[in-house]
């Protein structure tokens, strides 16, 4: 096991399983008027990849948005990487697409495969994940957050007693198309998209 989520399991205040009788994770009208108004602060509850239980079955939930697109399926290393063995549903016109996949556990790294409307395939990260693989490898992996124990009480404490208004800011920016260059090789001049050339990443 990644020590990484044997350290996780540490951490969990006595964290069990999913009840078999808990109802499974809906995302509710509610939920997408929220969304699609920007003001669904509570968004990382819903989407993402979340221990779910369906049916009395225990398995995982997966929501992304990704509007305008033919199709979204999951990959992992739980299918072997097949895109086309777990597709995700479309939640109305919302560009949500939901699945539920069971019988898989913390830890098993994932992507979405984003179907473009001319049949490219993209294999994204997911933008709400809780965990990332090392580099040089670049997929997400399942990590539930129940029952964690935050280690950050004492930073909070000391944020509150500071008006961030008053205080100094320090501003970072950065050219997204040349922020992750790939490979070691002379990178050249960037292309029209403004990526620059070199070995891709399958996944």
């Amino acid at each position: 096991m990644d020590t990484n989520i044997a350290a996780n399991a540490e951490h969990k205040a006595g964290a069990s399983s999913p009840d078999a009788q808990a109802p499974c994770l809906i995302i509710t009208d509610n939920d997408r008027y929220l969304f699609a108004t920007g003001t669904w602060n509570r968004s990382w509850e819903k989407l993402g990849a979340h221990p779910d239980v369906q049916d009395g079955v225990a398995g995982w939930h997966f929501a992304v948005w990704a509007p305008d697109v033919r199709s979204v399926h999951v990959v992992g290393s739980f299918n072997g990487w097949d895109a086309k063995a777990t597709p995700l549903a479309p939640l109305a016109s919302s560009g949500i697409w939901q699945g539920f996949v069971p019988g898989i556990a913390e830890g098993e790294l994932y992507k979405y495969v984003i179907e473009t409307h001319d049949g490219r395939l993209l294999y994204k990260a997911d933008p709400y994940g809780f965990f990332a693989e090392e580099q040089p490898g670049t997929a997400s992996r399942l990590m539930d957050l129940s029952g964690y124990a935050w280690g950050d009480g004492a930073w909070l404490d000391e944020r509150r007693a500071h008006d961030h208004m008053t205080q100094p800011l320090n501003i970072y920016e950065v050219h997204l198309g040349s922020w992750k260059r790939h490979g070691n090789e002379p990178q050249g001049e960037p292309g029209p998209d403004g990526t620059y050339p070199g070995p891709g990443d399958p996944f």
